[in-house]
């Protein structure tokens, strides 16, 4: 049994004559569906709760500023008038 592409093709547009008609019901269901899917996914995404362990992690993380870069600020707020400054408008109002 030898079949070509061009039966393929053509047992295909008449397979699809049906579905013609319904061209666009199809493709806004298809669309509704997809959407559909993507909220549930969403609503399942944003209900998850952290495993106890990364929470705990989560909790314990805190900065680490290494001893030599503390120095180094503090000799540069220790020579200039104007770094003081900045640092003392920093330590009061950090956002500005």
């Amino acid at each position: 049994m030898n079949i070509s592409l061009k039966d393929i093709s053509n047992y295909a547009a008449t397979a699809s004559k049906p579905l013609n008609r319904y061209k666009v019901v199809l493709f806004v269901a298809f669309i509704a569906l997809l959407y559909g899917y993507v909220l549930v996914q969403i609503n399942q995404a944003s209900n998850t709760q952290p495993a106890t362990d990364q929470a705990v992690a989560a909790g314990r993380t805190s900065p680490h500023i290494d001893d030599a870069t503390i120095q180094k600020l503090q000799q540069l707020q220790d020579n200039s008038v104007n770094v003081k400054v900045l640092f003392n408008e920093a330590r009061t109002n950090p956002f500005e």
